[in-house]
């Protein structure tokens, strides 16, 4: 995963880090950057700390497994060494732990960087099209993220967990997580894409409209073969003032409320 690039999860990381840096400075103030030799552990907590802090948001209400967090989110770890940390206080919970759940919860922090609260939310996400991404993604790493979720999640004997917990030697950092959700997004819009290559464009039609000088407007449009449908939605577009002709489109583009449409 090191060497795919995506300039969208480039872009969110480098939001993140920015964001981070600009509101929880106090969380960084006794960080020598002079004796920084480990670029990664220091982004990697800032992603994960920067992500726990969004999780309440992105997922809503609690279900059964919300209380399988992020190690991080129940341990303190210094900025040094950030993820060997990690990866040992996942060890030692794992092997203390007689709960399958917690078992999984281990298994998920240690080689994905998520939790099995993460995992079970990203299984109902994306392993419904697991076909679509299998066809139209650009690498596998996304079907081998989710086989393992899908995997782990259906195992029901602790000696089992156990067994796949020692074998698995590969590790995700929290950046190929963003990468690997940003893959199978893409393997969407290339399906959606894909689906209309070969159909008609359409016929061009025009349509006018007077301007707020009374000058005739002429805008071309493409009417489509296909039934299409939109949802346009525009806070105060139109507000108390009259339906002119009886018609949006002209008053959409006669509305003295400029700003906000």
């Amino acid at each position: 995963m090191k060497n795919e690039h995506y300039e969208a999860v480039y872009d969110k990381k480098i939001s993140m880090l920015i964001t981070y840096l600009a509101n929880d400075k106090s969380k960084l103030k006794d960080y020598d950057f002079t004796q920084l030799d480990n670029l990664e552990d220091l982004i990697n907590y800032i992603l994960h700390d920067y992500t726990n802090t969004e999780s309440v948001y992105i997922y809503g209400k609690p279900d059964e497994y919300f209380d399988y967090k992020r190690i991080e989110e129940t341990n303190n770890f210094a900025i040094y060494d950030f993820t060997n940390q990690r990866i040992s206080k996942c060890d030692e919970l794992f092997y203390a732990s007689k709960d399958l759940n917690e078992m999984k919860n281990m298994y998920f922090n240690k080689f994905l960087s998520i939790s099995l609260y993460d995992a079970v939310k990203f299984k109902k996400k994306y392993m419904v099209h697991y076909d679509k991404v299998k066809e139209y993604s650009t690498s596998d790493a996304p079907l081998t993220f989710l086989e393992i979720i899908d995997t782990v999640l259906s195992i029901d004997d602790p000696r089992l967990m156990k067994e796949i917990y020692e074998k698995s030697t590969k590790r995700y950092s929290l950046g190929d997580y963003l990468t690997i959700e940003s893959i199978i997004q893409d393997s969407y819009t290339s399906e959606i894409a894909k689906s209309y290559i070969g159909r008609q464009k359409g016929n061009l039609v025009s349509k006018t409209y007077k301007d707020k000088e009374g000058n005739d407007v002429n805008i071309e449009l493409t009417e489509l073969f296909n039934d299409f449908g939109i949802l346009v939605h525009s806070t105060c577009a139109y507000g108390e003032m009259p339906l002119l002709d009886n018609d949006y489109f002209i008053s959409w583009n006669n509305n003295p409320n400029t700003t906000n449409h």
